[in-house]
């Protein structure tokens, strides 16, 4: 533990930032029975965390030349202090309005989405990082940002007024834009598929796929990370079980993120999304479909007739394992 001597009183002090959002990076009880076992003063610096908490902020404010929030409050401190300068920052600390779904491709994910869009009650973002990292920019809510900062910053913004749910694919890996104030300020979840389906299902739409693009493995680093930060295990959807029992799965996702169950949104009109046009070849199932269902395709190159595949499926298998075996049970319907 580190302290310093205060002035002529030769007092020992730690001073922390301490305040409505408690302490970064450590638990109260272990830091302040250190300080009481050592007879060490506690000075508590930026109660109201750096302004974040006297009033809200958004990404085009600025202040008169010269103040230091200018240079401050950009990038990943805006990130951090859009979610801290909500008006419910205690609540918002722990159940973040923005709800990201992290899935491996060929998951089920874009209908999943399609139900979220169905809802109406939250601002639906289609594969934002992705995206953005394909293309070099993104449109949130009529704003065209063009870095991961910029993106998150917008979200959280718009979060201000809205719950906004994104989903986005592992076929990149995401840790080296995801901070740990910026993952604080999400519900993480995560969806599954057995790698053997999702395998074929993926070298169908691109037969060039590599083996990271596979996806379960940079899924699973993200899951652990986001475990890591938050001390939490995220909700984890396998595809089997929604299409087994969407109501039930559906519900649990719900009660979990804090959103209310929608039973209406489980079925939609069939059709291209504008939100996945320029994508539209990989989301093909999802356009055609009204409802979760159990895929029919069969397809010509499987795990069991094609060697990479093979080999791609015992790389990412454990990777899918560990995230199945955490997989969210069904609300039963009797409850629903």
């Amino acid at each position: 533990m580190r302290y310093r001597r205060l002035g002529r009183l030769d007092r020992a002090v730690s001073e922390i930032g301490y305040g409505m959002w408690g302490i970064a990076e450590a638990p109260e009880d272990a830091l302040f029975a250190a300080c009481a076992e050592h007879d060490v003063g506690v000075i508590a610096r930026v109660p109201f965390d750096e302004y974040t908490l006297t009033g809200p902020l958004t990404a085009d404010m600025t202040w008169p030349a010269g103040d230091w929030r200018n240079s401050y409050f950009v990038g990943e401190n805006l990130i951090h202090s859009s979610m801290g300068s909500r008006a419910d920052g205690m609540v918002a600390m722990s159940r973040p309005p923005v709800i990201a779904l992290w899935a491996a491709p060929r998951t089920m994910s874009t209908a999943f989405t399609r139900m979220m869009m169905e809802r109406g009650d939250v601002v639906v973002l289609h594969e934002p990082v992705s995206n953005l990292l394909s293309t070099g920019q993104f449109e949130v809510a009529g704003t065209h940002v063009d870095t991961p900062a910029k993106l998150f910053a917008r979200v959280l913004e718009v979060a201000q007024t809205s719950t906004v749910f994104f989903k986005d694919t592992t076929e990149y890996d995401y840790l080296p834009h995801l901070d740990n104030a910026t993952i604080r300020a999400i519900t993480h979840t995560f969806m599954v598929r057995d790698p053997a389906d999702a395998i074929a299902s993926h070298y169908a739409v691109n037969p060039a796929m590599t083996l990271a693009e596979v996806g379960f493995e940079q899924q699973f680093r993200l899951f652990e990370r986001v475990r890591a930060v938050l001390g939490v295990v995220p909700a984890v959807i396998d595809a089997a079980d929604l299409v087994a029992d969407p109501q039930g799965i559906v519900a649990a996702y719900c009660e979990h993120v804090g959103l209310p169950y929608r039973p209406q949104a489980l079925t939609w009109a069939p059709g291209v999304r504008p939100e996945w046009q320029r994508t539209e070849h990989w989301h093909r199932a999802a356009s055609a479909s009204t409802s979760f269902r159990v895929p029919r395709t069969v397809y010509a190159d499987t795990v069991d007739s094609h060697a990479t595949l093979a080999r791609f499926r015992d790389h990412h298998q454990t990777f899918y394992d560990r995230m199945a075996e955490l997989a969210l049970a069904p609300t039963p319907r009797s409850t629903l």
